[in-house]
């Protein structure tokens, strides 16, 4: 098969920005959010879970198959977020391209997006999953309004995944609605109803039955697709009287689990305003040439009256206006990145066409070139300093991978808990407040003991450890104790120190447990409602009763949609580039 010139050029920035994204996955610090999303996925198909009460379950799955075919690492835990963020780039290009049927202006909006510091450096959790399907989704709905209405079936399957990764993606939900209202009074083709006769005679309404039942079946679709989080909320609701974040923090529906956790701010305008004024910084900052020209670019359409600039800009002020009043967490708002990217090659072309036209030279358009491929490698400089220095919890889970299995591992009360069940995922771990009566309890513990390695990981005095200062000074003076016992009885290995504030101190040596000891350990492995790694799955929050065979068949059925929906999740991977090769024209 013959690769169009475009089509290489294209795939350059996919692997430029798929090795900027792995770079800064290997480095960059674990966020206390990224720890919980990324630790409740170790073992979650094997444990048999259709949903958690964190968040929807197909970014959960996909994670967890990266790390039954990869391990556990920085990189695998923000796998998904690397190859969709990566194939998002190819999106950039397919809507740029049915935007304008430019071909430099989709490969310089790729190209933009490619070395976007901001979406790089944010390039974390679920979010990116979810803003890939819903950018697949866009494809397809313009699809649906330009061309034909099967497409809108196409459009609603990778809303429904989007909806699977991240809720908040039903956003774009009345955007959809609204921009096909004012489309079908200019295409009554697709209209839901129309009207015959003359104003002056008696006027007929006529339901348009095709789009009546194309649009009822894709409602279903989308139901069916999501159902799986639904089914799990019904059988936990009706078992427990508790239901996941989203229904209880949105919809008020089940008892609230989340108080006192945070994650639960009211909507606030003057939060919104704050939240775009930090935006505004952070894209001048990271992507200064993207964010002027794609916002130059969408409001110089706006005033042309281009559809698709009233239809993106839109979507833009919606997410921007609900999301930041509620959230200022710099993950949520890639998507205004990669709207802004969409309208970013128009502007430059545009720029570079009207300049070169002025100095009537065409030299002065290769000359923006050279300026496009100078700015692209200025940007790569300026970010190279904040995604290749190593961060130090990165580096612990790195130190935890020398760790015999056998040993046990007690981590000083000064170090947060996500830390430690992050780096420490697979191992015999114990917080330090335990310690004492673990010791007392081996004793009584019946067996044969067994030398095994200890190590303690203490929290350098330089910093709080990930704690806020109250939590940091209520178990300062147990600390102190503890460190001093270890420091007495083992020996210094190293100080793990990465690009952050954070240290680390590692001691080791050996203690005496009977096999039995471990169980008592790793029931201590609980963190954010779930046991690490799934071990123990009684103990997890969510466990409902299913009792009748009805619910044992609903919940059954649930799982068979969910298996379908990871399968069309990862078969949407190989979907983007035939449509790339095959209906990019």
């Amino acid at each position: 098969m013959k690769i169009k010139k475009t089509h290489a050029v294209l795939l350059l920035f996919v692997l430029l920005g798929a090795g900027l994204r792995i770079i800064a996955a290997h480095n960059l610090d674990v966020n206390p959010d990224e720890m919980i999303y990324t630790v409740i996925p170790v073992n979650i198909i094997s444990a048999g879970r259709l949903s958690t009460v964190e968040q929807a379950p197909l970014f959960f799955y996909l994670t967890d198959i990266g790390y039954q075919l990869f391990g556990f690492s920085s990189i695998t835990a923000r796998l998904p977020a690397i190859l969709f963020g990566s194939l998002s780039i190819v999106l950039v290009f397919l809507i740029v391209k049915l935007l304008f049927q430019d071909d430099r202006k989709s490969l310089i909006s790729a190209f933009l997006f490619s070395i976007s510091g901001y979406a790089i450096l944010n390039n974390l959790e679920m979010d990116i999953t979810a803003f890939f399907f819903l950018l697949l989704s866009i494809y397809f709905y313009m699809l649906f309004i330009l061309k034909k209405a099967k497409y809108l079936y196409l459009s609603t399957i990778a809303l429904g995944l989007g909806l699977l990764s991240k809720p908040f993606v039903a956003l774009i939900i009345p955007v959809y609605v609204v921009f096909y209202l004012i489309h079908s009074f200019r295409s009554p083709e697709k209209a839901l109803f129309s009207r015959t006769g003359e104003k002056t005679t008696e006027e007929n309404i006529i339901v348009n039955r095709k789009m009546v039942l194309l649009f009822f079946v894709n409602i279903l679709l989308l139901l069916l697709i999501v159902s799986p989080v639904l089914v799990y909320n019904y059988l936990l609701y009706s078992d427990k009287g508790i239901t996941d974040f989203y229904f209880t923090t949105m919809l008020g529906i089940g008892e609230n689990i989340y108080e006192g956790l945070g994650g639960q701010k009211p909507w606030a305008l003057q939060r919104a305003f704050g939240v775009a004024r930090n935006l505004s910084a952070s894209f001048l900052k990271y992507d200064a040439v993207l964010f002027i020209l794609g916002l130059s670019g969408m409001i110089s359409l706006c005033f042309r009256k281009n559809q698709w600039a009233y239809f993106f800009g839109s979507y833009l002020l919606f997410h921007l206006l609900y999301t930041g009043g509620r959230t200022g967490s710099s993950s949520h708002f890639v998507i205004l990145i990669l709207i802004l990217s969409l309208f970013s090659g128009h502007s430059f072309v545009a720029l570079a066409e009207k300049i070169s036209g002025l100095c009537k030279r065409s030299s002065v358009r290769k000359g923006f070139w050279l300026v496009l491929g100078a700015m692209g490698v200025l940007n790569v400089i300026f970010l190279a300093p904040q995604i290749t220095p190593t961060s130090s919890i990165v580096l612990l889970e790195q130190f935890s991978s020398r760790i015999p299995d056998q040993a046990l591992v007690v981590v000083d009360p000064l170090v947060y808990r996500g830390i430690y069940a992050w780096a420490f995922q697979d191992k015999h771990y114990l917080e330090g407040t335990y310690f004492p009566p673990l010791m007392e309890q081996l004793q009584n513990i019946p067996g044969e003991k067994t030398v095994v390695p200890l190590y303690y990981i203490s929290c350098g005095r330089n910093s709080l450890c990930g704690w806020k200062p109250e939590d940091y000074a209520r178990a300062f003076n147990f600390s102190e104790s503890l460190r001093s016992y270890f420091r007495e009885n083992l020996q210094f290995v190293e100080a793990i120190k990465g690009s952050d504030v954070l240290t680390f101190e590692v001691y080791e040596g050996s203690v005496g447990m009977p096999l039995g000891a471990y169980d008592a350990v790793d029931q201590t492995h609980q963190y954010y409602f779930y046991p690490v790694g799934w071990k123990y799955k009684e103990l997890a929050v969510d466990n409902y009763a299913l009792g009748t065979i009805a619910r044992i068949i609903l919940e059954k059925l649930g799982f068979v949609v969910l298996f379908a929906d990871v399968l069309i999740a990862i078969f949407s991977i190989g979907a983007v580039f035939y449509v790339l090769w095959k209906r990019s024209d």
